[in-house]
């Protein structure tokens, strides 16, 4: 009988602890296995799994634009050693800046069926493209997860 009582209590309290673990969120320490979704401006973004904010890193490339007075809303990520800024600036229709912005980009592409331009500077990569009156900038260090975050 004894033996009964014992077996009992340990799948008791196996059951409780399984109960206290579920209700903690595993997620939150393993992933979740989903994609994230960010609005900036206005404009949403995919974040991919095991992607982290990093409010420390403003992206040379960008503090320029910054510095010149330009609006720019944005965020950076990263993920082991990539990271991605994504930063938008929003204009009104009769603003001729975004001329300007684009201006200091030369290489047309297209990146997930949306047509921009990249360039390499500071030894990260710069896509830019225009969407609902704004201008979007996407910069990593890595060019091949550039089309990682664009929602089409």
């Amino acid at each position: 009988m004894n033996k009964k009582i014992i077996t009992v209590l340990a799948l008791l309290i196996v059951v409780i602890s399984i109960s206290a673990v579920s209700a903690f969120d595993l997620g939150d320490l393993f992933g979740t296995g989903e994609n994230e979704t960010v609005t900036i401006k206005g404009i949403d973004f995919n974040i991919p799994e095991g992607y982290k904010e990093d409010s420390t890193n403003p992206f040379n490339i960008i503090e320029g634009f910054i510095k010149d007075g330009y609006d720019l809303d944005g965020k950076v990520y990263k993920k082991d050693n990539t990271e991605v800024g994504i930063f938008v600036y929003k204009y009104n229709s009769s603003d001729s800046d975004y001329d300007d912005i684009l201006s200091n980009f030369a290489n047309e592409t297209t990146i997930n069926d949306v047509g921009g331009f990249i360039e390499f500077d500071d030894n990260d990569y710069v896509f830019v493209y225009t969407q609902d009156d704004s201008v979007v900038m996407i910069a990593s260090n890595d060019k091949n997860v550039i089309g990682d975050f664009i929602i089409t």
